[in-house]
């Protein structure tokens, strides 16, 4: 029997390429030195924003919705694409 190498050895269940949470990316290392896999989670991808007006307060028609970010966001397709603006009933138009 043939032997494996050491980087073509499957990852362990807890590296899945699957990410539950979006705004935290697992990433996986691989040291080939002294073959061992290390894991660390990354760095947010964006903070939690502030909206104006507050979450559930009534807004007049053509007021401007103001989602201000803590800091610089890496990813902003990703953060404007997180936002989901509705009210209760539906109304017509976008």
């Amino acid at each position: 029997m043939a032997p494996i190498a050491a980087n073509a050895l499957p990852l362990p269940g807890w590296l899945a390429p699957s990410t539950p949470n979006p705004l935290v990316l697992p990433v996986a290392t691989w040291s080939s030195g002294r073959n061992r896999i290390r894991h660390r989670l990354s760095k947010a991808l964006f903070w939690p924003p502030a909206f104006n007006p507050i979450n559930d307060a009534m807004a007049d028609v053509a007021k401007p919705l103001i989602i201000d970010f803590s800091g610089p966001v890496d990813y902003a397709g990703m953060a404007e694409r997180a936002i989901h603006i509705s009210s209760p009933p539906p109304v017509l138009g976008r």
